[in-house]
């Protein structure tokens, strides 16, 4: 599923090009991909726990999860790039410690809950956060996942199934190493 998701980004990009002036540009488009990649990293992750036969599906048990079996996870680095666009760096997970949330999923379910809100009489206009700058890091962040989830299915199968498998493989990331 990832791919999909990678490949509607790249068609969105055709008008949205990937640019430091448009890394607040929202849309439509962009919102509704956040609500595609949120709904994959979660069930992405519901997944990758049953790995370590662990019943979570809630971002919080998610964190638990990674900060416990993989420590590097929350600071990787995911590089994006693409002929002609300027290369980017990306932490999806940075500082998802704590009582810290990831902001990306926090802009999905603002967005998702109330697209529009009044917060001390002022119309906070919650759809303009899935922008740009949102959409690559929660895409990295999906990109990230999925290669861990690979990972552990391809050291931990011991039958050939594991091959029929999509790769975790991207157009527009990669770890920065």
């Amino acid at each position: 599923m990832y791919h999909k998701i990678e490949d509607e980004f790249l068609e969105i990009e055709k008008i949205i090009p990937i640019d430091s002036q448009n890394k607040d540009t929202f849309s439509y488009s962009y919102m509704k991909l956040l609500g595609s990649i949120c709904i994959e990293f979660n069930e992405c992750f519901k997944n990758f726990a049953k790995c370590f036969e662990l019943d979570y599906n809630s971002p919080n048990q998610y964190k638990t999860f990674i900060n416990d079996k993989f420590h590097e996870f929350i600071n990787d680095e995911i590089i994006f790039y693409k002929l002609g666009c300027e290369i980017q760096y990306f932490k999806p997970f940075e500082n998802w410690t704590g009582d810290n949330d990831l902001w990306w999923w926090e802009i999905n379910n603002a967005v998702k809950h109330s697209r529009n809100s009044i917060d001390d009489g002022q119309i906070k206009e919650n759809y303009k956060l899935a922008n740009q700058n949102c959409i690559l890091t929660a895409l990295s962040g999906l990109y990230q996942l999925n290669v861990y989830f690979h990972s552990v299915i391809e050291r931990n199968s011991t039958s050939f199934d594991v091959l029929l498998l999509p790769s975790p493989n991207s157009k527009i990331f990669n770890f920065s190493y």
